[in-house]
């Protein structure tokens, strides 16, 4: 599809006509209290002052009102001084008030009788709970960024430290050696309906929530992670995560950086244990480094801050098991760039405007390849993205605050296979690839994805109205999103695969390309949240509107070699129309504010994903099986080996092609939205200055949950029984390891055998239904005396009647060995420790987590309308597990003052310090690579680098 070349600059207008109904919220916090003297009397007129270097005024001012309460609002995060005066009485000033994004410092404080000119100076005073919000969560300040040992590498160095989310096996970034991974995380079990946030800018992917673009950790100034309990402002029920970069300010500062590391610093972790199990060697590193600089200053004083930054990391190591053709190991080198600017304008006292950019490259010129993809096999891989906002924020008064923003983000991702004119071939026994790249998307390609993301709310606080203050605000969320995916025709490799079984030909492939299909999803969400202060409750009683529109355009396919030019109308899915209440509350237990309960219901609405839209397009890639007869023994395809007819006789299935979505769905009108029911409750309470313990419970239910049933192949039309016996885990029928187990799958006639009947359609099904139980302890103690710490520990039960979180086929042979009913635990703890002499500073992160659960599975073969089906032979019952994992990184620094605010510090981090080698992965099917590990956590590695701050 063409675009301007400029769509965030084209959308602005928009946002703006928009921002006149509602308007969005800004990265800030605020400072509420009440002053009084030493008898407890209210003092009306105190002038309350805050002033910080991140204001780009010279300070915010508000006076007590007639009950002697006070509120600054609209503060960027950072740190403050808080000063209180009123003619007769001791000034007051506190130091060192720290507010982080989103939070509300609720600070009262006495006023002792005596001159104006008397001051008392007050440090350690600022709060570490928000008494104020239901909702809890876990602050990234610039000190946990900046001195616990991280790989810098974007989301995932940040949810690996989070209390509540689990990162999938790609979270054990072992100095760097998953900095181009997109990891997945789930919170308290749940996985997916995440929303990933970078400056209040949707990043996550559009089909279906994971990471959507890389971010640059080394921007961060701090993030904001909400895991349970969020409000109405929060569209979805997963993670809840928000960064934001670093700005300018009056005085010009930066940083330069630089890292480095290589095999001569990098241990080995392969014992016997490993090797017995087919494990002979690690992929060796042979290179790995970081730079990055950033500056920020002011263009006009008080008025135009600007912040720009630039990141280029590199690593490349062996890729286990592949060699090139000279006999030398195969090498996976990756590239990434990252290059970010953002503009803060203070228009006036009241109004402020904020530009961001942040742009991304990854390439891997020679990716996918691994033990059963050799070299020649590889791809070239060059990602690209970008995120971009304008935001303006402006208050109107002491009571009403409002703002807008519109963002832009998107994908693209070339692939080019290295092996032009080679057929592609795989076999389904060894799992072997040949010939130019399948595997892992059908290139050529050029996959595209956009979407821009308009915010807004406004703030409205009432004092005194229904026995109680409230802060009541209303907002909104529009998100349209492409998807907009190329397939180009392979040429002289051909436009097919070759399957064989054992080396014998078996089926043929083929692809409908070219094809460039697109389709469209729209989100619209708006709602109002009355945060309702009532002394030491608060309720927080909200209510969202959802609204998920999709559809496909009207689109052509091109002829090609399997395929005829078409034209296919456009498609429109139901659109969902649903609501969404929140009730959570936050109860003061104590008069101090020290000990906080919090909890509530909230209902969350699933939103629906481009992946959700693909499948029904009929100009998607696809691939159509068939059984294939190589009649001249030359091992390819020749014409008149197979009959093309998709209702012939040697038509097998069609199903989704490497990297795609198969389009063999049709629209079901009566398709309800699925929903998550959350219950949750916790316990917070400051045991000291800094420090603060949180104990949490939560259970949540997905409910409405979709399957995939057969238009004309309903569940009992698989009434064809085929009985197989369980060749045990070598997958050699009469040996050993034979459990005599028998396992009997289902057929459906070859009358309804043919593409024309293989279409499914999704439905409701009532007894689909997950629940997940979760307990969580944290303790976090803010940077402060030297020393700060982060650490927690969780428990997850999952009931789920399948492995899969939904659209699973309505067949009785998906119900087979199903269910997902595990425990999962892990634990976190993260901290440093500035000694008092020498400059040094010493830190680490402890992560430690229990093992993921697999079924065996086996390949049977033989069957007339299912010839193939791989299926689990046994319970997921924990019986086979990876065992649990423990990842320490410890950090030592050395800082050397240079004067002024320029210092060096010097860094040695080693990352898995204790050695670990878990298995992570390995191949779960029977035969002679079962249970062979194909991932392990990479060995201890030290890296050491320099960063110079001005």
């Amino acid at each position: 599809m063409v675009r301007t070349t400029s769509p965030l600059a084209g959308f602005v207008f928009l946002l703006l006509f928009r921002a006149a109904d509602a308007l969005a919220q800004g990265s800030t916090a605020s400072i509420i209290g009440r002053v009084t003297d030493e008898s407890g009397a209210v003092l009306p007129g105190v002038t309350v002052t805050a002033s910080s270097p991140a204001l780009q005024l010279r300070d915010v001012v508000a006076l007590t009102d007639s009950t002697g309460e006070y509120r600054l609002t609209q503060l960027p995060i950072g740190t403050y001084r808080v000063r209180y005066e009123l003619s007769g009485f001791q000034a007051v000033q506190l130091e060192d008030v720290r507010l982080t994004l989103g939070f509300v410092a609720s600070i009262s404080q006495v006023l002792k009788v005596g001159a104006l000119e008397e001051s008392l100076t007050v440090s350690g005073r600022s709060p570490v709970i928000d008494v104020t919000s239901a909702t809890p969560r876990t602050q990234f300040i610039r000190e946990v960024l900046e001195e616990l040992p991280t790989t810098r590498n974007g989301f995932l160095s940040l949810t690996t430290q989070a209390p509540g989310i689990r990162t999938s096996a790609t979270g054990f970034d072992v100095g760097g050696s998953h900095f181009t991974s997109t990891p997945s995380f789930n919170n308290f079990g749940r996985a997916g309906d995440n929303f990933e946030l970078l400056e209040g800018v949707m990043t996550s992917s559009p089909s279906g929530s994971t990471q959507g673009v890389y971010v640059d950790f080394s921007t961060f100034e701090e993030a904001n992670i909400q895991t349970v309990g969020n409000s109405a402002e929060m569209p979805l029920s997963g993670v809840w995560l928000n960064s934001i970069v670093k700005s300018g300010g009056n005085d010009f500062h930066g940083n330069l950086y630089y890292a480095l590391t290589g095999p001569w610093a990098e241990s080995s972790n392969i014992d016997d244990q490993l090797r017995a199990a087919g494990v002979t060697g690690q992929s060796g590193l042979i290179d790995r480094r970081d730079i990055s600089g950033d500056v920020g200053g002011r263009i006009l004083r008080d008025k135009l801050w600007f912040y720009v930054s630039a990141r280029a990391p590199k690593d490349e190591r062996e890729i286990l098991n592949v060699l090139k053709p000279d006999g030398t190991p195969g090498t996976l080198p990756k590239y990434q760039a990252f290059w970010t600017t953002k503009l803060s304008y203070q228009m006036s006292p009241n109004h402020r405007l904020v530009g961001l950019h942040q742009w991304n490259k990854k390439r891997l010129p020679d990716n996918y390849s691994s033990q059963f993809v050799p070299w020649a096999s590889r791809a070239d891989q060059d990602q690209h993205g970008n995120t971009d906002k304008v935001e303006w924020s402006g208050a109107f008064g002491g009571s009403v605050v409002a703002s807008a923003q519109v963002g832009y983000w998107e994908w693209i991702c070339p692939l080019t296979g290295y092996s032009h004119g080679q057929v592609g071939t795989y076999d389904i026994v060894t799992q072997m690839y040949s010939g130019d790249h399948f595997s892992s998307h059908n290139t050529p390609a050029i996959p595209d994805e956009f979407r821009y993301h308009a915010r807004g709310s406004l703030t409205w606080f009432k004092k005194d109205f229904l026995s109680g203050d409230h802060e009541i605000k209303t907002g909104f969320d529009y998100i349209p999103t492409t998807k907009d995916w190329m397939f180009l025709p392979r040429g002289a490799s051909g436009d097919y695969s070759l399957r064989f079984q054992a080396g014998t030909p078996f089926q043929l492939v083929t692809y409908n390309k070219p094809v460039h299909p697109f389709n469209k999803a729209s989100y619209t969400g708006a709602y109002v949240q009355d945060n309702w202060r009532m002394g030491r409750l608060t309720l927080s009683l909200g209510l969202r509107f959802d609204r998920n529109n999709a559809w496909i355009p009207e689109q052509t396919r091109e002829a090609g070699t399997f395929t005829v030019t078409e034209t296919f109308p456009r498609i429109q899915f139901p659109v969902w129309h649903a609501l969404a209440p929140r009730l959570h509350f936050a109860y003061a237990l104590t008069n101090d504010g020290k000990t906080v309960l919090k909890g509530g219901w909230g209902r969350f609405n699933q939103a629906r994903y481009t992946n959700d839209v693909e499948p029904v397009n009929p100009n998607s890639l696809r691939q159509t099986i068939y059984t294939w007869r190589d009649l001249n023994g030359n091992r390819d395809y020749d014409a008149g080996e197979v009959n093309l007819d998709p209702n012939g006789t040697d038509f097998v299935d069609v199903t989704a092609a490497a990297g795609a979505q198969v389009a063999t769905r049709v629209v079901n009108p009566n398709e309800e939205q699925p929903w998550v029911d959350e219950l949750s409750l916790s316990l917070e309470r400051e045991l000291m200055a800094n420090f603060a313990l949180r104990v949490t419970g939560v259970y949540s239910r997905e409910a409405n949950l979709r399957r995939l049933v057969g238009v004309d192949r309903p569940y009992d039309s698989y009434n064809i029984p085929i009985t197989k016996a369980d060749p045990g885990p070598d997958n050699l029928g009469g040996t050993a390891d034979d459990p005599g187990a028998l396992i009997t799958y289902y057929e459906y006639p070859a009358t309804l055998q043919g593409a024309a009947l293989a279409f499914t359609m999704p439905v409701n099904d009532p007894n689909y239904v997950n629940s997940y139980k979760g307990f969580e302890i944290a303790a976090n103690k803010r940077s402060s005396n030297n020393w700060q710490l982060m650490s927690s520990f969780t428990f997850t039960w999952k009931d789920m009647p399948f492995a899969a979180r939904e659209m699973v086929p309505l067949t009785p042979n998906e119900e087979i060995f199903a269910g997902a009913r595990t425990r999962e635990w892990f634990g976190k703890a993260g901290g440093s420790y500035r000694l008092p002499w020498g400059g040094l500073l010493t830190s680490a992160n402890l992560n430690f987590v229990n093992g993921n659960r697999y079924q065996r599975t086996v390949l049977f073969t033989g069957g007339r309308t299912i010839p193939s089906i791989v299926l689990p032979v046994e319970p997921l019952d924990g019986s086979r597990s990876f065992g649990s994992a423990q990842l320490l990184d410890v950090r030592l620094e050395k800082t050397i003052r240079l004067g002024g605010t320029k210092r060096l510090m010097l860094r040695a981090d080693l990352f898995n310090a204790l050695n670990t080698n878990t298995v992570t992965n390995s191949s779960n099917r029977s035969g002679a690579s079962f249970e062979r590990p194909s991932a392990i956590m990479p060995a201890r590695i030290a890296v050491f680098g320099f960063q110079y701050d001005f």
